[in-house]
């Protein structure tokens, strides 16, 4: 269910679980944050992430907090998204690559190069290397903003870093 962004199916999943006496774990409520996050509904994911941190405490995983992020980032909820990356931060936590390429997608698809740029650069600064998924954003951004400037520079430093362009950095 939660591959497939069925949130619906997903509670129901949920319900049967507890109802049966089964034991929640980490993966569990990363599913079930996963579920809402596929399908653009950051309020759900919020929901599960405080469930998720009634059980297990608020810096048990950074999985969950990435799936609101990504949530938030689908329902173009950019600074909810800023907000929980900064949040998790706070928390003790290191945010992964998906919760950074998820708030540079939000800002991609508004159109906002100079956003997804400083993304980006909080990325590095987190000691992270960006990946395709990273320069795809850039490229949509630039794209979105009728920079073809930036989207000729983006594909240079992408090649530069030794990356292989994918299929999204050409339909962003």
């Amino acid at each position: 269910h939660a591959n497939a962004g069925d949130v619906r199916g997903a509670e129901n999943c949920y319900s049967q679980m507890k109802s049966q006496g089964v034991r929640t774990n980490v993966k569990t409520f990363g599913k079930l944050v996963e579920s809402a996050a596929k399908a653009a509904r950051p309020a759900e994911a919020e929901q599960w992430l405080r469930l998720f941190v009634a059980e297990f405490g608020p810096a048990a995983d950074v999985v969950p907090y990435s799936g609101v992020i990504d949530a938030c980032a689908k329902a173009s909820e950019t600074s909810q998204a800023v907000a929980w990356l900064r949040r998790t931060s706070e928390l003790g936590m290191e945010p992964h690559l998906p919760a950074y390429t998820a708030v540079m997608n939000a800002f991609a698809q508004a159109g906002d190069l100079a956003s997804t740029e400083a993304w980006l650069h909080e990325l590095r600064a987190a000691k992270l290397q960006p990946d395709e998924r990273c320069y795809a954003a850039l490229l949509g951004a630039a794209a979105r903003a009728g920079d073809t400037a930036g989207a000729s520079r983006w594909m240079e430093h992408m090649q530069q870093e030794v990356l292989q362009p994918s299929a999204a950095c050409f339909i962003s």
